[in-house]
């Protein structure tokens, strides 16, 4: 996570993924709106699954389908 994701994104997936920070309240501490959030979060999982997949962590075609 420390290579593949930017700064923003690590702070936004941690803040939601695993501490469970509501993505209104995310995007309000942020000074940011729900659908920023929600692209950056949707970036960072595409960027991880990738990540996992070159790495033979998941199959290429598993980390297509989410």
């Amino acid at each position: 996570m420390e290579e593949e994701l930017t700064e923003r994104q690590r702070r936004i997936f941690v803040a939601i993924v695993l501490t469970g920070v509501p993505l209104d309240a995310l995007a309000l501490e942020l000074g940011s709106n729900r659908n920023a959030i929600y692209k950056t979060m949707f970036d960072a999982r595409r960027k991880l699954r990738a990540a996992l997949a070159a790495n033979g962590y998941v199959d290429h075609d598993e980390s297509r389908r989410s």
